[in-house]
């Protein structure tokens, strides 16, 4: 699998340089109709919807009965998810279980924080993707009763996920966590929304909302795609095809994922220069998470 994870990241790689090769004189222009303002603004989206995706995190080690200031997530989290980019998979979940277990989890207890924070990262992906597609391409009032009924769904899963790995039956903490999550991923799409050209009204945001998490899903679950590179543009070019002809849908998803992948890395730079929480060193002997959601 890690041959194949290697191969897929040599093809991907080709793959684009081939296409800036031979389409460079479409590309150019195209990437100077993206202004500086709107790029700086998708990326202070995707700054802030990270720094929520640390809360989120935060609260999976709460649930799993274990507290950790979100100043100590901060690098923990930041720093561990440069790794998923490496060949392999499961790096930032091996770096990420080393840190909590390091700082007083148990394995218990951070395969359990894991699987939570997996299973809410999926979820509410996926039906904020949902929700965002059907917005753009139901009429009126069926978007609104089928966008109604997705987030009473969303609301009672979580509730149950909190039931199953907490013991919690409180209603307000399952809707303060569909709170947090709707706003990391419109955060997101909205990053994505700014980046595209001559693209306006809300329809069009939704199905840029929808596009990016339906894709993040696909990519996160592709193993053998690090960082789900490749296969996330790819879908994200398919689906936001009734807004922007394909080629120009690849250039714009390209852009959104070196952006993506920059805030990673200055937030990984902050968390070592900046953050001054000094983190634990995983033990030498960390096993990896008995259940591993990539």
């Amino acid at each position: 699998m890690r041959l194949v994870k290697w191969l897929w990241l040599v093809l991907v790689a080709g793959a684009v340089v081939r296409y800036l090769w031979t389409h460079w004189g479409e590309i150019g222009p195209q990437l100077r109709t993206i202004s500086p303002v709107r790029l700086a603004l998708a990326v202070a989206c995707l700054f802030a919807s990270k720094l929520l995706l640390i809360l989120m995190a935060q609260r999976s080690v709460n649930l799993a009965g274990h507290r950790i200031g979100y100043r100590r997530m901060f690098p923990m989290f930041t720093l561990s998810q440069l790794a998923k980019y490496l060949p392999g998979g499961i790096w930032h979940f091996v770096g990420r279980a080393g840190f909590y277990h390091a700082d007083g989890l148990p394995l218990r207890a951070v395969t359990r924080a894991m699987v939570i924070e997996n299973l809410w990262l999926v979820l509410s992906a996926s039906l904020t993707g949902l929700i965002g597609t059907l917005a753009y391409y139901l009429p009126g009032a069926r978007a609104g009763i089928a966008v109604a009924g997705l987030i009473a769904v969303w609301w009672a899963l979580l509730w149950l996920i909190r039931l199953r790995f907490g013991g919690e039956r409180s209603w307000r903490a399952a809707l303060g966590g569909l709170m947090l999550q709707a706003a990391i991923w419109a955060l997101v799409g909205i990053s994505l929304w700014i980046i595209l050209p001559a693209v306006s009204g809300w329809r069009s945001g939704a199905l840029a909302l929808g596009a990016f998490c339906l894709s993040w899903v696909i990519g996160y679950v592709a193993v053998f795609a690090p960082g789900g590179i490749g296969v996330r543009e790819t879908v994200m070019t398919a689906l936001l095809v009734p807004l922007l002809a394909a080629p120009d849908a690849l250039v714009y998803a390209a852009v959104h994922r070196f952006a993506w992948v920059a805030t990673e890395l200055v937030l990984g730079i902050l968390a070592k220069t900046v953050i001054a929480t000094p983190l634990p060193a995983p033990p030498a002997n960390v096993a990896e998470p008995e259940t591993a959601l990539r």
